[in-house]
């Protein structure tokens, strides 16, 4: 991942101004400044700077049906981010990062992150690692403030812009998932159900749509089995 990079290659259809340049100043700003609390309106805000002010929060609410009030009430988490476990994963202590905001923080990473793995420290303890900078590996727990803030940049970004999005536009029937539970194990079958891309469904299925689908399962699929050992040794 490289936020640095991702930023000035946004691309959507919901009317960018691509010519216009990041505020770059203000991202520093948010960088250094360690008196803000990470959570969810800090992602809400990376957005705003990102592109120069609430038009995209505003669009994004309006196509998802989303008032954004809480991560929770997000298309990406009723679809998607609710079946990625979060565990209780290794973490630095930082007092701007409270409890609630390293489950959010590792279902982001498990769902945007590139090549995330699960690891066992040496006390039996779950880790995770994740590919940065493209080429980079790194380990969550032995992350500085600074660079803690520009991975969830980079994950708020791909959740918002990449994934937000493209699961509003893939929905094809509306399913009440206001019952499901989160960190639910769900089969393949139940999620394509989910977004209408099963057999029952009266219609013809967009292969794009269907690809997609399957691309958010096999995230879910990964995670499960890589973390299924954890459930029973207290991690």
């Amino acid at each position: 991942m490289d936020f640095s990079e991702l930023m000035y290659k946004r691309q959507s259809c919901r009317g960018y101004d691509e010519s216009r340049e990041v505020e770059q100043e203000k991202l520093d700003a948010i960088l250094e400044d360690d008196s803000l609390i990470l959570d969810f309106g800090w992602m809400l805000n990376v957005l705003s700077v990102i592109e120069g002010d609430t038009h995209f929060l505003e669009t994004f609410k309006e196509a998802c049906g989303s008032d954004l009030s809480s991560f929770q009430d997000t298309v990406m988490y009723k679809y998607f981010y609710r079946f990625l476990t979060p565990m209780e994963f290794l973490h630095p202590d930082f007092e701007q990062c409270e409890e609630d905001f390293w489950p959010m923080f590792f279902q982001l990473l498990l769902g945007e992150g590139e090549d995330v793995k699960v690891l066992m420290d040496e006390n039996g303890k779950a880790e995770l690692e994740f590919e940065w900078k493209q080429r980079e590996r790194r380990k969550v727990s032995k992350l500085t403030l600074k660079e803690l803030k520009e991975v969830l940049m980079d994950l708020t970004f791909q959740a918002f812009v990449q994934t937000g999005l493209e699961i509003n536009d893939k929905i094809i029937k509306g399913v009440d998932v206001d019952h499901l539970q989160e960190g639910q194990i769900i089969s393949k079958e139940d999620f394509l159900a989910l977004y209408g891309c099963d057999e029952e469904y009266e219609g013809d299925i967009d292969e794009e749509a269907f690809g997609f689908v399957e691309g958010l399962y096999s995230r879910i699929e990964d995670c499960d089995a890589q973390t299924f050992p954890f459930r029973y040794l207290g991690a």
